[in-house]
């Protein structure tokens, strides 16, 4: 697929300390003949995050009145987008816009317009020493295994930050959510018109607990409730279980194995085997000369 342009939406709130750093973090990012466009959302900021994008050039900037979520920032920031590929991107630093180029490698390829990223947890972690870590690492899994099941999906992981979507799909669906489960939305409902999403693995430095991390179990627990009230998912799951029923196999049974299918594809992934082999015998210019 050809890409002319790629816009990147920040949603911020309360962000005064990195926003800037971001941004020009964002801007530093090559991706040689394709065109930027950074979109940044202030969803009502009270801590001077919007005084310090009013100082800021060449960015699109959209101020909230009324704080909506995070959710709302990134509707706003895709219906105002003009690229033809929507990454979303945090202000807190946790992740590297140098992924930006391998992310969108396999939209360039024709691969798929779904492009998840696939954390690459640091080690050391000082978060596993937490028990609410485990907890938020369980709520991840069960998402991931019931998100994939009922779609008939592969995906490593849904939660990460980095995701790459074609102007083309995001427009295909209405997603009514405005909290942090905007994203989840939005891709179920894409994947039940029949959309596929690509692994890409991402960096990842998270912040700790103490540094204030806005994600929290509850927002595992509302995506859960999400998930099981979009689009008749009773008759997703018994169609599964139909299906499961004739060949054979068990709804758990099934679960575990796409879960395991999955996690045995990322663990490939992130030992950077096939990711390797591929920047090996594709440069970034290669690539875009094969999507003109």
């Amino acid at each position: 697929m050809k890409i002319n342009k790629v816009s990147i939406v920040i949603p911020v709130y309360n962000e005064k300390n990195t926003v800037a750093e971001i941004i020009a973090r964002v801007k530093a990012v090559d991706l040689g003949e394709i065109e930027k466009e950074i979109i940044v959302v202030d969803d009502a900021s009270t801590d001077g995050t919007r005084e310090t994008l009013k100082a800021i050039g060449g960015i699109k900037t959209i101020f909230h009145s009324t704080n909506l979520g995070k959710g709302g920032a990134m509707r706003s920031g895709f219906n105002a987008a003009t690229g033809d590929v929507l990454i979303p991107q945090d202000a807190d630093l946790e992740y590297d816009p140098n992924d930006y180029k391998e992310l969108i490698k396999p939209i360039l390829r024709g691969e798929g317009e779904i492009v998840l990223g696939i954390r690459m947890n640091p080690e050391p972690d000082e978060r596993r020493q937490h028990g609410f870590y485990w907890l938020t690492w369980l709520g991840n899994k069960i998402i991931t295994c019931t998100t994939n099941w009922l779609y008939w999906n592969d995906a490593g992981e849904y939660e990460g930050c980095y995701k790459a979507f074609t102007k083309r799909v995001v427009d295909l669906v209405k997603v009514r959510s405005n909290g942090f489960e905007y994203e989840n939305e939005l891709i179920c409902k894409l994947l039940k018109r029949g959309h596929r999403t690509v692994d890409m693995p991402i960096h990842y430095y998270p912040r700790g607990y103490k540094e204030g991390k806005k994600s929290s179990q509850k927002t595992d627990l509302k995506f859960f409730g999400l998930l099981l009230n979009t689009d008749s998912w009773i008759k997703q799951v018994s169609s599964r279980i139909s299906l499961q029923a004739w060949s054979g196999s068990c709804p758990v049974g099934s679960c575990l194995g796409v879960l395991a299918r999955g996690g045995k594809k990322v663990h490939g992934l992130l030992r950077g085997v096939d990711h390797k082999k591929k920047n090996e015998q594709e440069t970034w210019p290669e690539l875009q000369k094969e999507a003109v």
